[in-house]
């Protein structure tokens, strides 16, 4: 009987888990929506474009920067140290001033810049960004990673209603790409400070492990997060040096609207990664990521067939300046869906501790993000949208087979 009610109360907990960290998605993409239709039709499609390539480029280069240093802290943790928090964060704001630093270092040094969309002014927003998103990350996916959900989705929820909340007025009263980029600035800086105030649960050290090996242990798993977050971020990268601003703004309303079925996906890659202080055994995360993985196609198919059906009839009524961006959603939309395989199994493999799967995913992520650069030479949007399903696809083939041998080989 005993047995029995603890079952219960695991899966009660779990539920409840999935719970929060699907809320923790879907309100920031909520958001995110209203946010990136409001500027759309606010800033015309050059000044979607240009705000885009501010946020693509400082999310990728914070994406980049913050050295997956929440993976460190958390396994810090899980060994018996509860101060890796505080050591793990200074580090990732030494490294937020670098950023921001060398932002403005490029900025002062190349007065005349020019290359694509890609000016002064837009290095040192994107570094500024950058330093931002990459201390926000490492605030909140700690939090996230000690199994603190809720303080994750309410940091997450305070971060998203800030930004369309300061950015939609600014837009309207400024026309201004650049401001509303501050207002993101604001945005990070608010949802940063709240997880970090939030009160931490008491622990008592029972070993003590060096800031060093919280690199080195972080660095291992962002050789494999970091190729990742190229493939997301760097078809906006490649555009903005090669295409106009108008056909940025036209992408970069196709690709979050394919990428709403990513709030299922992403959740369920939160929850692979989200043990708490346990550790799991090759059985057990096995069995966790057929679950997730039958899950996410399940809702993610659905989605899929939502979002073109919504996508066909509501663009050219609301966004009639935007239909073409109606093909590449098409396009983008099987990728999406089946990338989420690979972001339930890379979390899933962080959790393992191995040192050799994330480097080998990462290098390879990396490798076949240089498709980007022929695609969008040869057929502009069109070839952002192709070769970014294409992408999404042998990516999660590499995954998949990496992840099957680190189950044979634990």
């Amino acid at each position: 009987m005993v047995t029995s009610n603890a079952a219960e109360d695991g899966v009660s907990k779990r539920r409840r888990k999935i719970l929060d960290l699907v809320l923790s998605q879907v309100a920031p993409l909520a958001a995110s929506s209203v946010m990136t239709f409001a500027t759309a039709a606010i800033l015309g499609a050059a000044g979607r474009g240009q705000l885009a390539l501010i946020l693509s480029g400082g999310a990728l280069l914070g994406s980049i920067a913050f050295l997956s240093l929440h993976v460190g802290i958390v396994s810090a943790h899980r060994d018996g140290d509860p101060t890796a928090t505080r050591r793990g964060w200074v580090i990732a704001g030494a490294i937020a001033l670098i950023v921001a630093g060398a932002g403005l270092s490029v900025s002062v040094a190349f007065p005349t810049l020019k290359a694509g969309l890609f000016t002064r002014s837009t290095v040192l927003l994107i570094a500024l960004g950058g330093a931002f998103v990459l201390f926000n990350l490492v605030v909140l996916r700690t939090r996230q990673g000690l199994g603190h959900s809720r303080i994750f989705r309410d940091s997450w929820f305070l971060q998203s209603i800030t930004f369309p909340v300061l950015g939609i007025p600014v837009a309207l009263l400024t026309d201004s790409p650049t401001l509303v980029a501050v207002c993101w600035y604001l945005a990070l800086t608010l949802s940063t400070l709240y997880a970090m105030t939030k009160k931490m649960h008491h622990e008592r050290a029972v070993s003590q492990i060096s800031s060093r090996r919280i690199v080195a242990t972080s660095l291992a798993a962002h050789a494999g997060s970091v190729g990742q977050q190229i493939l997301f971020r760097g078809d906006v990268v490649v555009l903005g040096f090669l295409v106009s601003a108008s056909s940025v703004g036209i992408y970069s309303i196709a690709m979050p609207i394919a990428g709403l079925i990513w709030v299922f996906s992403e959740a369920l890659s939160l929850l692979a990664f989200d043990t708490g202080t346990r550790r799991e055994s090759s059985l057990d995360r096995q069995r966790n990521r057929r679950n997730l993985v039958a899950t996410n196609f399940k809702y993610g198919g659905l989605g899929a067939v939502l979002i073109a059906a919504g996508s066909w009839f509501l663009i050219p009524v609301f966004l009639p300046q935007y239909v073409d961006a109606i093909p590449l959603i098409l396009i983008l939309l099987p990728g999406v869906l089946i990338q989420g395989w690979a972001r339930i199994g890379l979390s899933s493999i962080l959790t393992t501790g191995s040192v050799g799967a994330p480097i080998t995913i990462g290098a390879l992520s990396a490798l076949l993000s240089t498709l980007y650069i022929p695609f969008v030479v040869l057929w502009g949007v069109i070839g952002a949208a192709a070769a970014s399903t294409l992408i999404y696809v042998l990516q999660t083939l590499v995954v998949a087979a990496v992840t099957r041998y680190v189950s044979k080989h634990l």
